[in-house]
């Protein structure tokens, strides 16, 4: 017997429908009432909507002559981007061979090995990077072959990829900006420096998800991306080939550890190059060597690392002593026939130093270790305590991030070391060491711009890495001395027994040279480090050179003879480029091929 009908309920199902809406709006009430709206009005948009960042070039940093040192191309990564249980393709039931069938033509498109592509799309992963660096043509070709093969997930996504036209010149200045796998961002030297300037904003667009992602109803919001800001500096893309080059002379020459070379413009502080090698290449996909320690070779640069400056120093203490009354033109030093028994053990003189009285020009010209000791004893501890303060050889140079450190093989260092108050008691030994460059240390770069106050007259430019600063002069020496001084400097490389020292007709240059024992904690000779400091003209001094060579080991070591030529050879190339002297001047056929950049 079927049930009967009963008409009395049917207003209650005609209540039904309204009851649950009822109950729907109640529960929505406490719900809002339990909750912020405007937390629950973004979780809910997050569950429709689809956002965007929209990447952007970095700036530009650039060379004086507008020459692009770091730059950027458009690259495509491919990316897993779907969950697993979203993923159509994982959905069929397909054999290995349909699997080889779909995937391999893919994988080789990406430059991705079979194996590999296939645990990006059978994993749990929502979000993988697979592949970088595919150029547009590659990620063209892999876009319609993913056409074929529907819900893996796959998608390939558009960003910039940093390049350095310049390859190896400039790179430990400029650095290097890079993505880790893990997405993270990476940077060094001047990329470090300026970064905020160079990286610019995102922009990002929202959009609505119509049909379960199937669609895109573009229009809730969009914000432009703002490129970054290009950076000009005061480097030379051409005078740092031109130093690579003479440097990679003297390493198959010398074969020492490293060799460095630093060039200013020694009127208004510009640097202009600051290189070494080792070196390495900054562009993506080259890899960095490693030293058998497993620290990278030829990152760091060793023009900020605090060397002793050996005799390179001497013309300081010369300077110092005539601004101190401590001696007068006119004075003699006797070097004691060549060995000074002031201390054990004796303070020598090279082979050539003459013997008879010196003049304090020749001093400098012979590089008399031992007048120069006795200049330092007429100066007293104090008077070489103001020297060392003078010429701001341990002040910051405003060229974050190498002020507060200088990095060697991973580890820091300060940026010099000088005397300590116990070491200042002991004047027969303390006072003629600093008159021969040891027990203190400073950056060949801080070096340069100390010689350029002695060359123009005493006017001690402030470091300048981008032309928009203005030029900053302090007169740190009267001009008289430094002009004495540099005439004695111009004498040093005039000497006619220094035949090895380029010889020019069209310039006149001068410059002082530096040899360094190199001893371990017990006093074993490790090796010998050589300096050069050059400028030139000697007219109107534009250019400071500095070359440091570490460890030479094949041929000579002194610093006359090893960094010397190369600091003639980088100086008439700077001057070549910057409209001083003609292009035939250097016999360079590259340098004859640049064009000059004077003012």
């Amino acid at each position: 017997m079927s049930p009967q009908w009963n008409p009395s309920l049917r207003p209650l199902l005609l209540l039904l429908p309204l009851g649950g809406l009822y109950l729907l709006s109640l529960s929505r009430m406490v719900i809002l009432q339990a909750f912020p709206k405007e937390v629950k009005a973004k979780q809910a948009l997050q569950r429709v909507t689809d956002e965007k960042i929209l990447s952007v070039p970095c700036g530009r940093i650039m060379d004086r002559k507008g020459r692009v040192l770091a730059g950027n191309r458009q690259r495509w990564r491919l990316i897993m981007d779907q969950p697993a249980k979203h993923r159509s393709y994982l959905k069929k039931v397909r054999t290995p061979q349909q699997v080889e069938a779909d995937l391999r033509p893919l994988a080789s498109l990406a430059g991705l090995s079979l194996s590999e592509l296939r645990s990006h799309v059978f994993a749990s992963a929502t979000y993988s990077v697979i592949q970088r660096g595919l150029s547009p043509g590659a990620a063209h070709r892999l876009q319609g072959a993913l056409r074929f093969v529907p819900g893996t997930g796959l998608r390939l996504e558009s960003y910039w990829e940093r390049v350095y036209p310049q390859g190896r010149a400039l790179a430990q200045l400029v650095g290097f900006r890079s993505e880790t796998r893990e997405g993270r961002n990476v940077a060094i030297g001047l990329e470090e420096m300026c970064q905020l300037r160079l990286q610019g904003q995102q922009g990002r667009k929202t959009s609505l998800l119509v049909g379960r992602s199937h669609g895109i109803n573009p229009g809730l919001d969009f914000e432009l991306p703002v490129p970054g800001e290009d950076v000009r500096t005061t480097l030379d893309a051409d005078l740092a080939v031109l130093i690579r080059q003479r440097l990679q002379q003297a390493m198959a020459e010398h074969q020492p550890e490293w060799v460095t070379a630093v060039v200013i413009d020694a009127r208004d502080g510009d640097l202009l190059a600051a290189l070494a090698l080792p070196d390495y290449d900054p562009n993506p996909g080259r890899e960095l060597q490693t030293n058998q320690d497993g620290n990278p070779i030829g990152l760091a640069l060793p023009a900020f690392w605090p060397v002793e400056p050996g005799s390179t120093f001497k013309p300081f203490i010369l300077a110092g002593a005539l601004e101190q009354n401590a001696v007068r033109h006119g004075d003699r030093f006797h070097n004691h026939g060549g060995v000074w028994n002031i201390r054990r053990p004796a303070i020598t003189d090279v082979a050539g130093v003459p013997t008879r009285p010196l003049e304090l020009e020749e001093i400098l010209i012979h590089s008399s270790n031992i007048c120069m000791g006795q200049v330092a004893l007429e100066m007293e501890a104090e008077g070489l305590k103001q020297v060392l303060s003078q010429f701001a050889f341990w002040e910051p140079l405003g060229f974050a991030p190498w002020d507060e450190r200088s990095s060697r093989e991973g580890g820091y260092r300060q940026p010099g070391t000088r005397p300590d108050e116990r070491r200042w008691k002991q004047t027969r030994w303390t006072l003629p060491s600093l008159a021969m460059g040891y027990q203190l240390s400073l950056t060949p770069v801080r070096l340069a711009y100390a010689y350029a106050a002695l060359v123009r007259g005493g006017q001690m430019p402030q470091p300048r890495l981008f032309p928009e600063q203005s030029p900053v002069r302090q007169q740190v020496l009267q001009p008289d001395i430094a002009d004495f001084i540099k005439e004695a400097l111009a004498g040093v490389v005039e000497l006619p027994v220094r035949r090895w020292l380029p010889r020019d007709q069209q310039l006149r240059w001068g410059g002082k040279s530096g040899t360094v024992r190199i001893l371990d904690r017990q006093g074993q000779l490790l090796g010998r480090r050589s300096l050069f400091a050059a400028f030139g003209p000697v007219e109107d001094p534009e250019v400071v050179v500095v070359v440091v060579v570490e460890k030479p080991t094949s041929g000579a070591y002194l610093g006359s003879r090893v960094a010397g030529p190369i600091a003639g050879d980088v100086l008439r190339g700077a001057l070549v480029l910057q409209g001083v002297l003609p292009p035939e001047a250097s016999g360079d056929p590259l340098l004859a091929s640049m064009h000059p950049g004077g003012r």
